[in-house]
């Protein structure tokens, strides 16, 4: 984004961990750490490169998606930062291996919940894991209590390349479900009155937008960051995100509908790999969907009675112009290939919408409320 950062920004980052150990890095008996995201991600450089110099740790590479796994397996990490597409995709492999109804039944035995316990957190490469962390998108609350099932307890970070990593973590030892951890030490966050968008500011946040004077002035305000983001805080000072201002769009009913935590509901799905809302001029949203792997391995009969029942449940928690009134499953897998998604892996709604605008309109008047895209 052509973010510019002083070296100050980083010694600043570094001076407060020290002071108060609230990431913990400092407390881990050894330094191994895992890297797969692009190293011009603020979260891999900060969180993972930067960790890893100032503590002089061992950083292992990812050699490709398909080693994934068993990268993982041979470095076994003590610290690692991964995306929430990512977190589904290890449980959708264990679910691969063992149905959920099965595993959930060994993790409540108590004789040999621990052993389950610790052969899946080895055979996912979390044997010696210390501090695990979650980000860059919404962490469905599901899946977090999964992870905890097992052991491995997902710390939310928020953060932005203006603030060179986060404005906010969750605390060393925290299991809330919903937000995503309180403000960094030395960060100032509040929430827009009028808009809810949160607002922050921090000394190791960017000195602008490089040759884009006109872009910093809108994002830069009298020494505070408009992060783009809405949000909530609580009485106990922790801060949700409600999704991103830019991503709300207007139905066709003239009803602004925010689509990040109607996704979330979608998320919670193991059919589902990635999801994107859509809606824009169409007089009820629609959703499209790329199936898991685990859903590939199903009949279309099971996939469509699947699907409907989840509509089901999402819609009746909905207000009447948010409800879904179909369900798109896509033939095309989306990829940074095809810049479907970010290097992050979360949907390029701009992308999609070109890719697929031109059939909103027919998928919602179709009779069916479950179509596969031909």
């Amino acid at each position: 984004k052509g973010v510019m950062h002083t070296y100050k920004s980083v010694a600043v980052i570094f001076q407060q961990e020290d002071k108060y150990g609230s990431l913990g890095i400092g407390k881990l008996k050894q330094h191994r750490f895992f890297s797969f995201l692009p190293l011009n991600h603020v979260g891999e450089r900060i969180g993972v490169e930067m960790n890893c110099l100032k503590m002089g740790g061992s950083m292992s590479f990812g050699e490709s998606i398909n080693t994934f796994v068993e990268n993982l397996q041979d470095t076994q990490p003590t610290f690692f930062f991964a995306v929430p597409r990512i977190w589904h995709k290890f449980q959708t492999g264990v679910f691969s291996k063992i149905s959920e109804k099965n595993l959930n039944f060994l993790l409540n035995t108590p004789l040999i919940s621990g052993i389950i316990k610790k052969s899946l957190r080895k055979a996912l490469g979390f044997k010696d894991l210390e501090i695990t962390l979650t980000g860059a998108a919404i962490t469905p609350e599901k899946l977090k209590d999964w992870y905890r099932k097992i052991g491995v307890n997902l710390r939310e970070v928020y953060g932005m390349t203006e603030a060179c990593g986060s404005i906010t973590l969750s605390p060393i030892g925290d299991t809330s479900k919903k937000n995503v951890g309180k403000p960094m030490p030395g960060t100032e966050v509040k929430i827009d009155p009028i808009t809810s968008e949160i607002i922050y500011r921090s000394p190791q946040q960017m000195i602008g937008y490089y040759k884009e004077p006109e872009k910093t002035k809108e994002v830069l305000k009298d020494g505070w960051i408009y992060s783009g983001d809405k949000g909530i805080i609580d009485e106990q000072g922790y801060l949700s995100i409600v999704g991103r201002l830019k991503d709300a769009f207007k139905t066709a009913k003239g009803v602004f509908v925010t689509p990040n935590s109607l996704e979330e509901e979608f998320s919670k799905s193991n059919l589902v790999e990635q999801v994107c809302v859509a809606g824009l001029g169409l007089p009820q949203p629609i959703a499209l969907v790329n199936k898991s792997e685990l859903a590939k391995r199903l009949s279309k009969e099971e996939v469509n009675e699947h699907f409907k029942n989840e509509l089901a449940r999402i819609n009746e928690k909905l207000s009447e112009h948010e409800k879904i009134s179909t369900i798109i499953i896509c033939k095309d897998v989306w990829s940074e290939g095809n810049e479907m998604l970010t290097p992050t892996l979360k949907a390029r709604r701009t992308k999609i919408d070109d890719y697929y605008g031109d059939n909103y309109l027919s998928w919602h008047e179709h009779t069916e409320i479950i179509i596969w895209e031909k």
